[in-house]
């Protein structure tokens, strides 16, 4: 073998080891591929909302405030009206109430009281029961015979006016079913009322 072969064979075998190594490296399983450099993403231009306050405004309270507030007033002019009827019964039967000044109005309180308090129950005893009844009796009768003596008769110009009848089964059927209003509703209403304005305040 002469010069210029032996030479093309060691060049053979030089290209020959390159390869094999460069494929060693690719199918080595600890090979990783070059990271590629992460590229920043564009902020976004789209404007993000902001969360609305559940936190009610001074204006929606105030009209909160005014709601409830016209709920405790009629309470109190119901109430205050079966009071006065009561207190007008209690007069004409001869109770001098005149003597007692402001302190006449406990009274129709303390009916209120016991109505609201001694509220029975299915294990109530007699007790309870027999004076519950006989305040509510005495409250809802005050103010039937206070409603049918003062409306007897009367006109009204609501709608397209209203006449009550001087007497009968009509003008007492109305009486009861306002005395009835009289004796649950105020304190009803005035109870949600008020829990309601407190709660907007709160």
């Amino acid at each position: 073998m002469d010069h210029v072969e032996r030479a093309a064979l060691l060049q053979q075998q030089l290209i020959n080891g390159q390869a094999s190594a460069d494929q060693s490296q690719t199918n080595s399983p600890t090979s990783a591929p070059l990271a590629t450099p992460a590229v920043a993403a564009p902020p976004s231009t789209r404007q993000q909302k902001t969360p609305k306050s559940s936190t009610p405004s001074l204006y929606d309270r105030g009209q909160d405030t005014i709601a409830y507030s016209t709920g405790l007033a009629v309470a109190f002019g119901l109430w205050l009206a079966g009071a006065h009827f009561t207190l007008q019964f209690l007069v004409g039967i001869g109770v001098n109430l005149a003597g007692l000044s402001w302190g006449q109005w406990l009274i129709p309180i303390a009916i209120t009281a016991c109505q609201l308090r001694l509220w029975p129950s299915t294990g109530s005893t007699w007790h309870r029961w027999g004076l519950w009844l006989a305040v509510l009796a005495f409250d809802i009768g005050t103010s039937c015979g206070g409603i049918a003596k003062t409306a007897a008769g009367r006109s009204f110009d609501i709608f397209s006016g209203v006449t009550l009848p001087t007497s009968g089964a009509l003008l007492w059927g109305l009486a009861m079913g306002v005395a009835v209003l009289f004796a649950f509703i105020p304190e009803k209403l005035a109870r949600w009322s008020g829990a309601e304005l407190l709660a907007v305040w709160r």
